[in-house]
C-alpha cells in the first residue's frame, strides 16, 4: 500500500478528474455522431475535434500511466485547440476545467522526478 502524501493525492485528483472530462467528451462526441453533426465539416472543425476531444482525451489517458507524456500530449493538443478556436479562451471556467488536469500531469512528472532525485541523494 502506498504512503499518503502529496503527489498521491495530486495523482488520484488528476486521474479522477482526467476521468470526468473523458467522459464528458465522449458522450459529447456520441450524441453529435461522433462530433459532426451535419456530416458537412470544415478542415477548421476536424482540426479541433482532433485536438479536442480526440488529442486532449489520449493524452489524459496517457498520464494515467506516464504522467510526463500524458502532460505533454494533453497540453499540446489544448495549444492547438485554442490556437484555432481562440474564442473559447473567454469563457475560463471551460479552459479552467479542461487544462488543468494536463498541467497537472507535468507538475506530478516534475514532483515525482524532484522526490527521485532526492532519495538518490541520501
Amino acid at each position: 500500500m502506498k504512503k499518503f502524501n502529496l503527489i498521491n493525492a495530486l495523482t488520484f485528483t488528476t486521474r479522477a478528474w482526467s476521468f470526468i472530462i473523458s467522459l464528458i467528451a465522449i458522450l459529447y462526441m456520441i450524441s453529435s455522431k461522433f462530433g459532426f453533426a451535419d456530416g458537412q465539416e470544415s478542415l477548421t472543425e476536424t482540426l479541433t475535434f482532433l485536438f479536442f476531444p480526440l488529442g486532449t482525451c489520449t493524452g489524459l489517458m496517457i498520464g494515467w500511466k506516464d504522467e510526463k507524456w500524458g502532460g505533454i500530449i494533453s497540453t499540446l493538443s489544448l495549444i492547438g485547440y485554442f490556437s484555432i478556436a481562440h474564442q473559447l479562451l473567454n469563457d475560463f471556467a471551460f479552459v479552467f476545467f479542461i487544462s488543468t488536469p494536463a498541467i497537472l500531469y507535468l507538475v506530478i512528472y516534475y514532483l515525482k522526478l524532484r522526490e527521485g532525485r532526492r532519495l538518490n541523494e541520501n
